[in-house]
């Protein structure tokens, strides 16, 4: 029957449905369209006729009725049977609210699939301990007297059997009514039972499969589509917002909740009206900023620099905690304490502060007492005199609540909106407080739920509408734009699960699970394919409309999730037939829109995980395998064989969910090229034809790079918010300037002690570089290295001996540097080094006419140096620089004459590409990795405190997903 003939009928009309908002979406549509009366029909989720079926039971036949969780409670409760347990295959350690929530999911279809049948008969460990865990919780919830949905079906499935009592006395609205049920929804199993036992039990009730939107969207006609790709979030929606000054009554709909925060500042920016249908992500307001802040700098055990994020949040104000007849001090911003105190080097130890908090409280400064107290009292959020007690994680969320209430403005606007679904939280977290969790783990998962805070929003008449790709939904505009297509284009969800093996995952990937199966037999569909959902959301949704234009844009760079090049099968879908135009600003060919799923299976055969190979193009896979290597390369090689063959012989690119952080705008990568760029176009700007650096700063020179600079970073990264850009703007401005000022005065004094340096050259690049060496004068090898030195500097001294500094920046923080260094892990200075002797040679008759010298009769290294720009003033003379001179004169050989002068790669370097470079020279990549497997093998054996599963787990490495077996 078509929905809107049962639409017509008399007499009470009841659609079932999985969610309130389909349904009322369907009606909705019948009013606009076919200007049908639909005041008649009540819309009922089946979780809804189970809970009033199982209240109604229990309330007749005198019975306690469990108590009914949510969802969050639900995992809340699922969390204590993981602690609780010693579970091999999910062990605590790796539980986190990603996990807890996946397990959940397993669990879930297990229970409402009747599929745990299935799993009784699996002898397999992980299987094993599901079924414990099922049994675990089940027998949690009926200890503590409560309920979730599928526990509900079960007890609904009883009472219908039970056949004492009639439905109509149980369900009173069943009598004579009409109930349709939609045909593309899909039910569980369990679900599917009820519903058949159910509706047969009620009497005088009519049931109908309702046919709805089944036409094709391509042959209607009356819709025009287009199709961009873009690179990037930000390149995406800057398309849009062209589109959108174009035209008025607009939409746009997005697959990820990252996409909010980009877009609120991507309309701000154009002064555009927005707002918001459906749940808004509020993960990145000032307001939740502020407590995540707060949060992040005790999980990191009071990390200095972390407390930056509330000290300069928007919101941040003193002036609500100032004494009476003080208001004339009264500070809207702490920044002059925060940098006293800061320069006092108060540390982060949770004794020392308080012991600075009491030398200054009673500091005549008005400053420096408040700010006290504010360090006193955020300190008494986490800690208590007595240790050995825990705090309660609810009392710990009070306390940050109120906190954040007298620390931020009394008229803040957020937290108005954000009060009633903060303290809602509350209520959830009481069922944590008979956990004995420690302070990073209560940090932790308070800031995980803080991350999936949503605030409801009702659509209004004014503006771009903004609303997300999560349900099915009318279209009501004439213009829409769908957007984030890139980030639906894998089920990343089921490829991280904790629970699939690695064959279950690689199967999964190729599409091959059943295929002897005539329908979907996957005993655990964890994802819920999203990408599936997001698909038949949109496609139904684009049915709804009579007429308009719909904007299709897929990103290839999909900078929420760091995936590359990913393959949106939905966009090639749609797009057949049509022109794929370019969005403004980047050139593509459809080819890159495509992957060879050959090459993904040749892969996938070796390797335990959800992995895809780099696209390459087609002339470079038939060249044969290069010995030419990086800096970078060469010092994955060192740190680890199998982490270089999985990235340079494999191309592996892991993919990863990455949850941007609204305190932060440029990551790490963004950071450092913001840095090289602006000081290669300054000092190549700043220096006289000969070489020489001016001798004061140009101020407004760098401004001028500075800023054409930060307008690139903004294209390659979308910021968050506002305030948080031109927070770190301005941060990353006085930070470079003041190295910048450092640099001319350095070079100003150094010319009044008589040397004159002269810049050599910025970012010296330098390829096929061809490098032999030997181990233990056994083991020959050959490579072909390149790169880019940041900076070399020169001068000759009176002995006509050539003076060489090396710089090389850095962004990160010096002291890992330093570790690095001292661990031989970091070999950087070295390449350089070898790299900067040849330029030499090689460029010597134009170095002696550029120093106006004759002769040039050694060549010595001055300084060897990492320079960290970002490294805050200090007053330590070298406080931003890690000098490794030392180390690179140790390794230097002395042949005879200058030519002959050469540089050797430390021993431990030597040993590993002996090991290894062998086979690869000869081509044989499976050699390669066997030599990998077993050099990683044995430092496995040959350590004992420090073994490789403490090292990988102390460092970061991407492909430790891939490296299981090495992880136990």
């Amino acid at each position: 029957m078509r929905l809107e003939d049962f639409l017509k009928r008399e007499g009470k009309k009841i659609i079932l449905t999985d969610k309130v908002a389909n349904g009322n979406a369907c009606i909705r549509l019948c009013n606009i369209h076919k200007g049908m009366d639909t005041l008649d029909v009540k819309v009922i989720r089946l979780e809804q006729i189970v809970l009033e079926l199982c209240e109604a039971y229990c309330a007749i036949s005198a019975k306690d009725m469990p108590n009914v969780v949510d969802e969050r409670i639900s995992e809340i409760l699922l969390n204590r049977v993981l602690l609780a347990g010693d579970y091999h295959c999910f062990p605590q350690k790796s539980l986190s609210k990603l996990t807890v929530k996946s397990i959940k999911g397993v669990i879930d279809e297990l229970r409402k699939n009747m599929r745990t049948k299935e799993f009784e008969d699996a002898q397999n460990q992980k299987i094993s301990e599901l079924r414990t865990i099922i049994r675990e919780y089940e027998s949690l919830l009926r200890k503590e007297q409560m309920a979730d949905y599928p526990f509900l079906l079960d007890l609904a499935l009883e009472v219908i059997e039970e056949d004492k009592i009639e439905m109509e006395l149980l369900l009173p609205w069943t009598r004579d009514a009409c109930v349709g049920e939609l045909e593309n929804h899909v039910w569980h199993a369990k679900e599917k039972l009820v519903i058949q036992k159910l509706f047969a039990a009620c009497k005088n009730v009519s049931c109908f499969k309702l046919k709805f939107l089944n036409e094709d969207i391509t042959n209607q006609g009356k819709i025009h589509f287009d199709f961009y790709r873009a690179y990037g979030i930000a390149n995406e929606i800057s398309q849009a917002i062209r589109g959108i000054k174009q035209t008025s009554d607009t939409a746009i709909y997005y697959s990820d909740p990252g996409y909010v925060n980009f877009l609120k500042a991507a309309l701000d920016e154009a002064r555009l009206p927005y707002t918001f249908s459906g749940g808004m992500r509020v993960a990145d307001t000032d307001t939740i900023q502020f407590l995540k802040g707060i949060l992040h700098m005790a999980g990191d055990n009071f990390l200095y620099s972390k407390l930056e994020a509330v000290i300069y949040n928007p919101l941040m104000t003193f002036g609500n905690v100032e004494e009476k007849g003080e208001q004339e001090k009264a500070i809207r911003n702490p920044g002059k304490a925060y940098q006293d105190s800061l320069r006092d080097g108060i540390g982060w130890g949770h004794d020392r502060m308080l012991a600075w908090c009491d030398a200054h409280s009673e500091d005549e400064q008005c400053q420096k007492k408040v700010y006290a107290s504010f360090l006193r009292e955020l300190v008494d959020i986490f800690f208590e005199a007595d240790t050995v007690t825990v705090r309660s994680i609810v009392r710990m969320y009070r306390r940050l609540l109120d906190f954040m209430k007298t620390y931020t403005y009394s008229t803040n606007p957020e937290w108005m909106k954000l009060r009633k679904p903060l303290e809602e939280q509350i209520s959830h977290l009481k069922y944590l407080d008979g956990l004995q969790w420690s302070l990073e783990e209560k940090v932790d998962y308070l800031a995980e739920m803080l991350d999936e805070l949503t605030l409801s929003d009702t659509e209004g008449s004014d503006g771009v509408l903004l609303a997300p790709i999560n349900r099915f939904f009318v279209i009501e505009r004439n213009t829409v734009f769908v957007i984030g297509l890139a980030a639906s284009a894998f089920q990343l969800e089921t490829m991280q699960s904790p629970i699939l093996s690695d064959e279950e995952k690689r199967r999964y990937i190729l599409g091959d699970a059943c295929p002897d199966a005539q329908e979907e037999c996957w005993a655990v569909d964890l994802s819920a394919n999203r990408n599936a959902k997001r698909k038949k959301a949109v496609t139904d949704a684009l049915k709804t409309m009579n007429e308009g234009t719909v904007t299709m844009i897929y990103s290839s760079y999909d900078t929420i999730t760091l995936r590359e090049n990913s393959k949106s099968v939905f966009f090639l879908e749609m797009s057949d037939g049509y022109e794929i135009k370019q969005a403004v600003g980047y050139d593509f060919s459809r080819e890159d829109l495509y992957f060879d799923s050959s090459e993904m299976r040749n892969v996938l055969a070796q390797v335990d995980d959800f992995v895809e190979r780099k696209r390459v193009p087609r002339k470079e896979w038939e060249k044969p395998k290069s010995t030419e290597m990086s800096a970078s390369a060469l010092q994955t090689l060192l740190g680890c064989p199998l982490a270089y063959y999985y990235k340079y012989m494999k191309y592996l690119v892991v993919y990863e969910e990455l949850r941007k952080n609204g305190y932060e705008w440029l990551p790490a990568a963004a950071k450092g090229n913001l840095c090289h760029r602006t000081l290669e176009q300054y000092l190549e700007a700043s220096v006289t034809e000969g070489g020489v650096l001016k001798e004061m700063p140009d101020a407004c020179l760098f401004h001028q790079v500075y800023s054409a600079q930060i307008e690139v970073s903004k294209k390659e990264i979308p910021y968050p918010s506002l305030s948080i850009r031109q927070k770190e703007e301005q941060h990353y401005r006085s930070l470079l300037y003041t190295y910048i000022e450092k640099l001319h005065r350095e070079w100003s004094e150094a010319k009044n002690d008589g040397v004159e340096w002269k810049i050599i050259g910025c970012e010296l690049g330098f390829e096929a570089l061809p490098y032999t060496d030997s181990f233990e004068d056994a083991y020959n090898f050959t490579l072909l290295l390149r790169g880019s030195i940041d900076r070399m500097d020169g001068y000759v001294d009176s002995d006509g001996n050539f003076k060489i500094r090396l710089i090389d920046y850095k962004t990160g923080q010096k002291q890992k540097k330093e570790e690095e260094v001292a661990g031989g892990i970091q070999i950087q200075h070295y390449i350089y080094a070898y790299a900067a002797l040849e330029y030499v040679k090689k460029h010597l008759e134009e170095i002696r006419r550029r120093f106006g010298v004759s002769e040039i009769n050694d060549i010595q290294f001055e300084q060897v140096a990492y320079v960290f720009p970002y490294q805050k003033p200090s007053k330590e003379p070298n406080y931003d620089v890690l000098d490794v001179t030392e180390q690179v004169n140790a390794e230097l050989i002395t042949g005879v004459g200058l030519m002959e002068k050469s540089l050797r790669l430390p021993w431990k370097l030597r040993s590993v590409l002996a090991n290894t470079i062998g086979a690869l020279q000869n081509g044989s990549l499976d050699e390669f990795q066997k030599n990998c497997n077993q050099m990683v093998a044995e430092k496995r054996e040959s350590t004992q405190e420090q073994s490789l599963l403490k090292f990988c787990a102390s460092n970061y490495c991407k492909y430790k997903p891939v490296c299981r077996e090495w992880l136990g």
